[in-house]
């Protein structure tokens, strides 16, 4: 983490990082789709290697 970031940019990250959460919702438009969603299967892969 660089000192040099300040308060307003964890905000935008947290910003962007909400605008893809969104992006990705609407891109599965139902349960189906993200059981299927490679990206739904890459994050469930991670969390149960974690």
């Amino acid at each position: 983490m660089s000192a040099d970031r300040v308060f307003e940019d964890y905000l935008e990250d947290i910003l962007e990082y909400a605008k893809k959460a969104v992006r990705f919702l609407e891109d599965t438009a139902t349960l189906d789709d993200l059981q299927k969603d490679e990206r739904t299967l890459v994050v469930k892969g991670d969390l149960l290697a974690g």
